[in-house]
């Protein structure tokens, strides 16, 4: 393989890579008493999201 075929390849798999990461830290805004804004990455909701879940992903 040379490296004129190697570029096209590593490109396929950074490309969609760095799009999933850009969406995974994009954060969320939204109003909790409708003056103040809370804004939290999608990060942090699926850390929530996985201890919460935690105990029925043990069994």
């Amino acid at each position: 393989m040379n490296s004129t075929t190697k570029l096209p390849t590593i490109l396929w798999f950074l490309i969609p890579s760095l799009i999933g990461i850009f969406i995974f830290m994009l954060p969320i805004s939204y109003t909790t008493d409708g003056q103040s804004q809370l804004t939290i990455p999608i990060a942090f909701i699926s850390e929530t999201a996985e201890m919460a879940f935690a105990p029925i992903l043990q069994k």
